[in-house]
């Protein structure tokens, strides 16, 4: 496996687990209340900048420990065949 190590499901949960528990205090309180408005059918214009600025710190502490996240690569279903009337 080219020195690289397997995470299950339930490892890489803990880790973002932690990662979560370090985004700044500001950021959690704004999002609360972005909650809070959504419950109450009000909007937020900040919603998408929130969730940008958590997946933002995950993302950021991937690339401070090497981690590197991969996936078979997809292969490229092409054009259908022409469809042909039966005669």
């Amino acid at each position: 496996m080219d020195g690289r190590i397997k995470v299950n499901e339930q490892k890489l949960a803990a880790a973002i687990a932690g990662w979560l528990r370090h985004i700044p205090k500001k950021v959690w309180e704004q999002f609360i209340e972005h909650k809070i408005l959504q419950h109450y059918k009000r909007s937020s214009l900040q919603a998408e900048t929130l969730e940008g600025q958590i997946a933002k710190h995950v993302a950021s502490e991937m690339t401070r420990l090497d981690w590197e996240v991969t996936h078979p690569e997809g292969k490229h279903a092409g054009s259908p065949p022409a469809w042909r009337a039966e005669n």
